[in-house]
């Protein structure tokens, strides 16, 4: 039996990172910086029949998503979030057209296909192994022609970076790891691991099983002092600049 749980229990973590981005920028909010992201979404997937929510987590998308598609799979591992689900489902009375499904995406069975999937912030908390396996099925499950829509975090470096982050109190930190260590967290309760995914690294994972990017972005800005040169101290100031947290990439199946 899989008794997995997320390592951010409650949504503690997410919801003091969402917290922290809704006081460091004032110009775009949390929510406001998705609804511009699902927005480009929905004109894209317009007059789309069925969707997969792949790691839907507690359902927080299904309010976004509930009126877009008359077929609604959602599949989470965390059985611990069924509830939320189900109650979720049931506020908006929608138990017609919505199904929940608990399990690992790589186990979903591929006689059922979909015209999108969602795929929110998954990659990048699994290991390097089972984030290719299941964009591999992705590429199975997705019709002909269908659509793909990924969120993860972003790398600002030329490298996908591999991070831990942990509560402290009252307070969350975050410390880069290496790449054996994500792999091992992803699978135990506690810290939450973290890949952040370049550009060219999340659109090389899509093409390989026969996606193509059709749009690509970045999101969920925040303000970051640039570091000081000491040596030089005229060519670089404390000033802010704006640093992206998440990225999104819309692909089709070939």
């Amino acid at each position: 039996m899989d008794m997995y749980r997320y390592q951010d229990l409650n949504n503690y973590m997410l919801d003091k990172l969402i917290d922290y981005i809704n006081t460091s920028n004032e110009d775009k909010h949390w929510d406001e910086d998705e609804e511009s992201i699902f927005k480009l979404f929905f004109e894209m997937t317009e007059g789309s029949y069925s969707l997969l929510d792949a790691g839907c987590g507690d359902g927080r998308l299904i309010g976004k998503y509930k009126d877009h598609f008359k077929e609604i799979t959602v599949l989470e591992r965390d059985k611990s979030n069924a509830k939320k689900i189900i109650n979720l489902i049931n506020y908006f009375n929608i138990k017609e057209k919505v199904k929940l499904q608990l399990g690992k995406i790589q186990d979903l069975e591929e006689n059922k296909k979909f015209d999108v999937i969602i795929c929110s912030h998954v990659l990048q908390h699994i290991s390097i192994t089972d984030c290719e396996d299941v964009v591999k099925k992705f590429s199975r499950i997705v019709k002909p022609k269908g659509l793909l829509f990924i969120l993860v975090s972003h790398s600002e470096t030329p490298r996908d970076i591999f991070t831990k982050i942990s509560r402290n109190k009252d307070k969350i930190k975050e410390k880069e790891i290496t790449v054996d260590e994500f792999n091992y967290l992803t699978e135990v309760c506690g810290e939450v691991p973290v890949r952040k995914f370049t550009k060219e690294s999340i659109q090389n994972l899509a093409e390989k099983y026969d996606f193509q990017t059709l749009k690509y972005g970045v999101y969920h800005m925040i303000n970051r002092e640039r570091p000081f040169n000491k040596t030089n101290p005229n060519k670089m100031e404390n000033t802010p600049r704006l640093v992206a947290l998440d990225s999104y990439l819309i692909a089709q199946r070939l």
